[in-house]
């Protein structure tokens, strides 16, 4: 199973895989989600990308899901 590591340089650490770097907003954006739960996009958008209209941020959000979707499925489902 994989599991985050956040201090140092953050990844997604899985045995057997090589570690998969994960950028400051995609660490974020996990470690929001694993304290927080479910949250409105709208909401997390607008903290990743403060000062970002509101349609970039959610689309610059979709993009950071799709990228961990495919570093990380079975972390996001849990």
């Amino acid at each position: 199973m994989p599991t985050i590591q956040l201090h140092g340089v953050p990844r997604l650490v899985e045995p057997g895989r090589a570690d998969t770097v994960l950028s400051a907003r995609e660490a974020g954006l996990l470690a929001w989600l694993h304290l927080e739960g479910p949250s409105p996009r709208a909401r997390i958008a607008g903290l990743l990308w403060p000062g970002v209209d509101d349609s970039q941020a959610r689309a610059n959000l979709r993009q950071a899901l799709v990228r961990l979707r495919r570093a990380a499925g079975e972390l996001l489902r849990e």
